[in-house]
């Protein structure tokens, strides 16, 4: 992923590029991949996984390549916080927060008023790197 240089999004400006491509979307002009596959990073290696919606874990960047048109595309998702992400068909999502109490209970139920500590609770800030290129992924 060196090789890509791209602007920098913050939260706002991710969403409103992607309120923008949701509009394109229900206008009917069609960005989808065809034949999607998915690249994710993880701890010393990169491996290509299915896109059939399963939430997988990752670690700095995951990318889709898949074809629009004739020619292949991969689009990349760079970040610096987050570890989590689902990709269905070429529709990819990553997990922004989550919003989980730590993991120091049994398989029982946490009680509602438990006031341990929970993940992701309070101010967040992400930061997002979203790149893309003709040709497919090159490792």
């Amino acid at each position: 992923m060196a090789e890509f240089a791209g602007p920098r999004f913050r939260r706002a400006a991710l969403c409103h590029r992607l309120a923008r491509a949701r509009a394109d979307a229900q206008a009917g002009n069609s960005y989808a991949l065809s034949q999607a596959k998915i690249f994710a990073k993880v701890p010393g290696e990169v491996l290509e996984r299915r896109t059939n919606g399963e939430e997988e874990p990752y670690q700095d960047w995951a990318a889709v390549q898949g074809r629009l048109g004739n020619a292949d595309y991969t689009v990349a998702l760079l970040n610096n916080s987050t570890y989590s992400y689902d990709c269905l068909d070429s529709v990819f999502r990553t997990v922004l927060i989550r919003s989980a109490p730590f993991a120091r209970h049994n398989p029982n139920q946490v009680p509602r008023d438990d006031n341990n500590a929970w993940q992701d609770q309070g101010r967040q800030e992400r930061t997002f790197w979203l790149l893309g290129r003709r040709g497919g992924y090159t490792g």
